[in-house]
Formats: structure tokens, sequence, C-alpha cells
């Protein structure tokens, strides 16, 4: 094997056109997963800036990959360049060569190429995820040629262990490209539908392959694979030997093959069969109405109905071979399929074989069912299952007959993948035109041959729940939690004072049982305590002070246990006392912009619009509800834990007016806006009134004040209206339990809330703004009535009628 930037010699390929004109596009091959694991095939072929994917799969996780559901190829790469991407080639319908589409298709919007099955078992979680929009299903047959961007595309039949499978033959402009999808070489397929060696030979003499990639799963095993159809053979054996009892046999959902075998089987001896488990009925259901699957409708039953029926007569086909934790067999073994009940007179057939890293959840599945009284037959007592993988023989024949001009295997462990590049340099390619590649490798394939060209990002990126929430830092936090679980060290302190206000309080969950080592707990919170003490003297910032406590809680554990938990340190700094106080009592609204407050070192959140009594520093509470905190285990070292369900909530505000109060934000906006519009409706007024108009009521003391008045109004009603607007945006509560004597806040929260006027003095402000606008509208009254149609068209202002009312009250005065 090579990994040589250049060739040493020309490899002797089968056709000398393989060598291309000086000056063609040079094409690359990246691969972003698929080498190196069993699962997250996915390859990008590029030339002339066009991008063609070949699969996008997953990967199922292994046992040390603590509660990750799936891992995917990282899009990184393909999402930077999702306006080149022209198609992908999905080679099969495995899950980990079509898994992956419904999370790619998120990023980036692409059609898919296919045969029908293929793109039917791709579609139904394409169609979960509800992103059919965002792609075209392409349907391809066998020996079809197509192009694709600036490709040539022909597609090949092959045999697998999922029908319908192709080889995908890549025209380009540095040659041909064949990408053989997984494979396998099945002379007597169940459906008669044969790996086309003839055409693969016939490319080899015509064109040439400058370029192979071949699937090395099965790269290590000697000799030949089975053919599916032996396994036909054993399961009508069973089912023979097992009359009279209840069979239930698991396989893939996507092996057809399997599934038509299990049926012949069944039918062949009377019985009739139970689809179990979402995919298997689904797939089941296309399978027979693409003709690919043949059952008769009078030997199916639905599995709600299988108890109606004696043992003998039932055949159920579900999924779980593997073992996954939420199958259907997994969840028989575990009793908890509410469709059927395992009994003593159960046979359960384990139509598989483990994949790699899945043998102890195949090994516990078995232990369960046997321990429900089921016989079990699995791959280790009888040929149950055939692979649907070449073996070396079957590799080295593919060599023979295409003699690729380079070679790269795919799809497989690395071991897998070297055992292969033997196997190419047995049936003599040269070793320097056999190149090993990984994850994230880039290959680039020009006039000069075949070398390596940089990486694309190929981290695994794994899925628990969402894509991409968790990396490999977040499973080694776990994998420590497992093994030695969590110290949690909380401390408050005063910087400024350079005092701890409360705490340390230590909580831990998976180190020691907290109410047998309440000693060791207490000594662990004084070493933490002396250590933030240390570090408080010495006025280290903030992170200096976090790495102090966290030095001494984990020197302590290591000292006194010989473990290495988890340690998290957890310094709060208490607020200033320098803070603007509201000078008044009421009650706060907390809306739901509020989220949590900390009690005693322990979260508490908040319910929304709950309400809490306000009151001043040193001032009396209003007697109202108290914010209740939810208790966490914990033990505190030096203070006192939490009592009494009294108390009230000091809030302490700063930013927008030094007036402003807190208030709910629903009704005082709008009261401040009305004073605002009545400011600039007065400002108007004093505009269109002023000079002779108010002159002539000088001549009264009545007039002077009304004309003075008359001039305030529009800069009283405006600050009226700010005072019921403005006010603080950001508010600290300490919320304070009843019994508590000591200084410190049982609670402190600091957010944004919105902010106006309240109690006082917002009564204060509207009453100011009424009175203000009464005499605006009086000083209106009065101008229409002493002056009528010379000073405002009373057609035009909606105070006409006011002056018309005051007009006996206060006599107009003439101008003369």
């Amino acid at each position: 094997m090579a990994t040589a930037r250049r060739p040493k010699r020309e490899a002797a390929g089968r056709k000398a056109a393989a060598e291309k004109p000086s000056g063609a596009s040079p094409v690359s091959v990246t691969f972003l997963g698929g080498l190196g694991e069993i699962g997250r095939n996915c390859a990008a072929v590029e030339q002339d800036g066009a991008i063609l994917l070949i699969d996008c799969g997953l990967m199922f996780p292994d046992n040390d990959m603590l509660g990750v559901d799936l891992v995917l190829p990282d899009f990184t790469w393909l999402i930077e360049r999702r306006s080149s991407i022209v198609g992908l080639v999905a080679t099969h319908g495995h899950e980990d060569h079509v898994g992956g589409l419904s999370y790619l298709l998120r990023e980036v919007a692409v059609p898919l190429y296919g045969t029908a099955l293929t793109l039917g078992l791709a579609r139904g979680r394409i169609e979960e995820a509800g992103l059919v929009s965002r792609t075209e299903f392409n349907v391809v047959a066998d020996g079809e040629r197509i192009s694709v961007g600036p490709f040539e595309l022909e597609f090949l039949p092959v045999t697998h262990s999922v029908p319908e499978g192709v080889a995908t033959v890549i025209r380009t402009a540095q040659g041909v490209i064949m990408h053989t999808g997984d494979i396998k070489i099945d002379l007597t397929p169940v459906d008669g539908r044969l790996t086309d060696l003839t055409r693969m030979g016939a490319i080899a003499d015509s064109e040439g392959v400058r370029l192979l990639l071949a699937d090395s799963t099965n790269a290590e095993e000697q000799g030949h694979s089975r053919s599916e159809s032996s396994v036909g053979r054993v399961l009508y054996d069973l089912m023979h030997e097992h009359e009279g009892r209840r069979v239930i046999t698991a396989c893939f959902a996507s092996h057809v093959h399997r599934i038509q075998q299990i049926a012949d089987a069944a039918v062949a001896f009377g019985r009739k069969v139970a689809p179990l488990g979402r995919s298997m009925i689904r797939n089941i259901s296309m399978a027979r109405e693409m003709g690919l699957l043949r059952i008769p409708d009078a030997s199916i039953v639905d599995i709600e109905d299988v108890d109606d029926l004696a043992p003998g007569e039932v055949c159920v086909i579900c999924t779980g071979s593997q073992g996954e934790p939420m199958s259907a067999l997994t969840r028989l073994s575990q009793s908890e399929n509410r469709f059927l009940k395992l009994t003593p007179s159960d046979t359960v057939i384990l139509s598989s074989h483990p994949i790699p890293g899945n043998e102890h959840d195949v090994s516990r599945v078995i232990g369960s069912l046997i321990r429900q009284g089921a016989e079990v037959v699995h791959s280790g007592l009888h040929d149950v299952h055939a692979t649907g993988h070449a073996k070396a023989e079957e590799l080295k024949l593919l060599q023979s007959i295409i003699q690729p001009e380079w070679f790269v295997p795919v799809h497989g462990e690395y071991r897998h993948m070297v055992a292969h590049a033997r196997l190419a340099v047995t049936m003599g390619r040269p070793e320097d035109h056999v190149l090993v590649a990984e994850d994230g490798d880039r290959l680039v394939l020009d006039g000069d041959g075949l070398r390596f060209d940089g990486r694309a990002p190929s981290e695994y990126v794994y899925v628990h729940g969402t894509v991409g929430d968790i990396g490999h830092s977040v499973l080694a936090d776990r994998r420590i939690l497992a093994d030695e679980g969590v110290v949690t060290a909380i401390v408050v302190v005063d910087r400024k004072a350079r005092r701890i206000v409360a705490g340390p309080e230590i909580a831990t969950r998976g180190w020691v049982h907290e109410q047998d080592a309440a000693e060791l707990l207490d000594e662990l919170g004084q070493r933490v305590h002396e250590a933030a003490t240390d570090a408080l003297e010495e006025d280290l910032e903030h992170k200096k002070l976090v790495k102090a406590v966290r030095r001494a809680a984990g020197g302590f554990v290591s000292e006194r246990t010989r473990r290495r938990p988890m340690i998290v340190p957890v310094v709060l700094e208490a607020w200033s006392r320098g803070l603007r106080r509201v000078a008044w009592r009421g009650s706060l609204t907390v809306s739901q912009r509020m989220s949590s407050v900390v009690r005693n070192g322990n979260e508490a959140v908040l319910p929304p619009l709950q309400q809490l009594p306000l009151r001043r520093a040193g001032g009396r509470s209003r007697g109202a509800r108290s914010a209740r905190s939810r208790s966490a285990g914990s033990r505190s070292a030096g203070s006192r834990g939490a009592g009494g369900r009294g108390g009230a909530a000091t809030v302490k505000h700063r930013g927008g007016g030094r007036l402003g109060m807190l208030f709910d934000g629903r009704g005082h906006d709008v009261w401040g806006l009305v004073l605002l519009m009545l400011a600039a409706v007065a400002a108007a007024g004093v505009w269109s009134s002023s000079g002779a108009l108010v002159g002539r009521w000088m001549d009264s003391a009545t007039g002077a004040l009304f004309g003075f008045l008359q001039g305030l109004a529009p800069i009283g009603l405006a600050v009226a209206g700010v005072l019921l607007i403005r006010g603080p945006r950001q508010a600290r509560i300490d919320v304070r339990d009843g019994s508590q004597s000591d200084p410190a806040p049982d609670a402190t929260a600091v957010m944004p809330v919105a902010a106006g006027a309240s109690g006082g003095r917002r009564m204060v402000a509207m009453v100011t703004g009424g009175v203000l606008a009464a005499v605006v509208l009086m000083g209106f009254a009065h101008l229409l009535a002493a002056d009528g149609a010379r000073s405002l068209p009373t057609a035009w202002t909606p105070t006409a009628p006011l002056g018309a009312w005051w007009a006996p009250v206060w006599p107009a005065r003439s101008k003369a």
C-alpha cells in the first residue's frame, strides 16, 4: 500500500485509453465518512466546481458513546459548498448509506438518484422529517445511463442483503471511476438479479477504470460468501422442527430477500405471517406494492390478531436483530411489548449476525429471551444468516475483472481496508497505486495520477435528540460522571468586602452517599472555605478564585478517597450595596423573562406571573406571597439552611429614570402615551392661541392665571407621561425568608424587567395629568366662548360644545 504523493511508475491498466490528455480538468474525491468505521458512508466526487455525492449514511453508537442515539458525518464541508452539489447517488437502502439523508437535507437541498426500492426506503425517514420538498426522487434502472452536472453515470446491478443495490460508474474528465457500493457475488440470488460482472469487464476492456472504490467489510474473511438462497433451506427446516410452537423471527426490516424466505417457509407449514415493528410493517407493505415481496393476502394477519390463532399457526417477523434498545424484539424480551407476550411455547429465531460493536447488545437480548422461557436460535447455532458483503476470493475476482489503474478500499474499519489493499497487491496492482485513505482525506486524480491533497472536516457528529448538541468533550464528561461521579462546591462571596457571604455548600452525586459521609462533606466544605478566604485576601480575580476552589476540592477528594470525580466549582459574587433602591412598597409581577433565582446555592425556578411582596431595605413586608424554591440535596458548611415560609423581596433597580417604578407592563404604558398625546394637543393650542389672544386675558388676575397654566400644561403633561413609561430596565431581587436574621439574602436574581410607575407615584402622575388636561380644556372653552369664530373655527374643534356650556358661567369679554 502506498501513501506517496506521486506514483513511481505507470500502472498496468487493462486499457491504454485510460491515459487522459494533458489539460483535462482534475477530479477530486473527498471522503466524509465510512473509512475507518462501519457506517457513516459518504463520499464526494468533484470536477469543475460541481460535486456529486455518493451515499449519506449514519452509524449506530458504540457502548462508550453514552446517551448518543446516532452518529453522522460532519456536513460542514458540504454546507460551505451547498450551491455546487448537483446530486446524490444512493447505492442501496441500508441505514449506513441513506440514514443520514434526513439530516443532510435540513442543511442542503439536493436531488437523489437510486433504484425504486432504495429511494422508497430513504423516503420514509425523509417524510417523517418533513423534508420531501427539499429534494427530488429520481428513479434509475439497471444499466441506465444519465448525466448529472459534468458527470455521466451508469448504474450496474449488484447483489447484497437488500435488493436493488447498484455499483455506480462515474465518467469524468479523468476517466472512469467505479464505486461498487456494498457488494457480494451471489450466483443464486433469491430474486435472480446477478451482479453484472460482464458489464464491469466490458467497461474495463473498452474504456479502462482509472480508479476503483470497493467494499472492504469482509476483506479479512477467507473464501466465498454463502448464497442468500441457502438460508431459505435452513429456515424451512427450522419451521418443520418447531411445528406446533409459535415462531418469532427477527431480521433487518430492509432485508426483503430474508423476509421473503421466512414468509415462504411459514406459508409452506400453514402459518400466518404477522409483521411487528413500525419499520417492518412499512417496508413489507412497500415491497409488496412494488412487487418485490410475494406473500398471499390470506397469509398476512395483523399482530393484534395472533392471540386468536393457535401457536403453530403463527410466524411473527419483527425488527431488533441487532439488540436496538427500542426495537420490537428488545421490548418483547423485557415484557414491554403491548401486542405480544413471550411464553415457554415460543421459538425466537435471530436471522442475522451481530454487526461489530453490537455483540454485547445482542447477547443481552438473547439472555433476556431465554429468561422469559423462549427457545432461541441464532447464527451461532444454525446457519440462519448469510452475509451481504464479498469475502476475500470474491474481492480477488473483482480485481481480476476490473484491473483498475488506481485502487482505494472503502467501507469498513481500518483493518478491513488494509486487508483489502493487500488483496489488491496480491492480484497484481502496483503497491504504490493502492492508497489506504481515512475519513476526511481528499484525493486528486489528474494526468499525473492519484495523490493526497488536504483534508476536510470529518469529526463524528453525535445526535442526542437534536443534531450536533454534544461533542467529544461532553462524552468525556459523561464517562467521568459514569465512572467517578460529581462533586459541586458552591460559595457566595463579596469581593469588595473580601468575605464569604454564604456557603460553601457541597453537593455530590455518584461519589459518596451524603447521609453516610456527613463528616467527610463537612471537612471538604471547611477546606473549600479556607481556600476561598485565602483567595479573597489576595484579591484574586474571579477566574483565579474559581480555580482555587476547584484545586482545594479536587485535592481533598483525591487525598481522602483516591478517586477523581468531576469537580464543579460555583463561585457567585454578591452585589454592591451602592445601588439605588425603590422607595415604595407594593408587589412585583414576575414576567416570563425572569428565569430563576439562586436560593442558598440551589436554583429555584420562579413560575411565570408569580407575585412577590416588595419592601425597601430595612422596611417591613406587605404580607403577600413569597418566592419558594425547589430544594436540591446539598449540605452547607458554615451557613444556615432555609427556614420559614414568610418573607419578602427587596428590590434594587438600575437603568431608566431615577423616579421610575417597577410594574407589570400591561396597562401603564397606554396611560403614559395618552398623556403625551394630550401634551402635544396642549402645545398646539398654546401655539395657535399665543400672542394677542393670550394677552386679552391679562387684564384680570383670573385671565393671567389661566394664561400661565395654559403655557405650563404641555410641559406638565409630558412629564407625567414619561413618569408612567420610563423606569428601571434591570432589577435585582433579594428574596428573604421571614425566619432569617442573617443579613445575606436567601435568593438573589438579576434580570431585565419592563418598567414604569406604580403605586402612589403612578396615581400622582395620573391625577396631575388629569388636572392639567382639565386646565387645557377649560382654557380652550373660555377662548372659544370669548372670541367665537374670530379665534378658531368652532366646527373644526371638539371643544366647541364646552365653549358653549362655559359661556354662561364665564361671561364673554369683548375686544372693546
